[in-house]
């Protein structure tokens, strides 16, 4: 398991890695000016955020047709559905880890959900951004 970003509870984070024997398993990374290069080659991402704005990661995570598992904070069903795109879980401990322990164990889930993040994806390329955006001021137009 990969960990990017920094936070309060690091230490503690690494403490428990330690403790846990886990330090040939889980690293961490800590902040990355480019985190591309660890998300290209993730087998899932994941977000665990009690609280969260429009996500650029997961939106980010999508475009490249990654598996992507959530706890259900604010933006996320607009962005994955209701589970549709991507796995929104309760946003606890257990629910968490029940969401991410179903892409791990299972490879055709995380098989189809990458399908979906790209077919999803789609809606933010460039492209179909400034269609939408040109769509939307021409009825503007048209209603004056």
């Amino acid at each position: 398991m990969w960990i990017l970003g920094d936070g309060q509870q690091r230490e503690q984070i690494e403490t428990f890695i330690k403790d846990n024997s886990m330090s040939e398993y889980v690293f961490l990374f800590g902040f990355q000016k480019n985190p591309y290069p660890f998300m290209k080659v993730a087998d899932v991402l994941v977000c665990s955020s009690d609280y969260e704005g429009f996500s650029t990661f997961v939106t980010e995570g999508l475009i490249l047709g990654k598996p992507i598992v959530t706890t259900d904070c604010s933006g996320m069903r607009e962005l994955l559905g209701n589970n549709e795109f991507g796995i929104v879980t309760e946003n606890s401990d257990e629910g968490f880890y029940l969401g991410v322990k179903s892409f791990l164990s299972d490879q055709k889930l995380s098989r189809y959900y990458s399908a979906k993040a790209q077919e999803r994806g789609l809606d933010f390329h460039t492209e179909k951004l400034v269609q939408d955006t040109e769509k939307f001021f021409f009825e503007l137009q048209n209603e004056r």
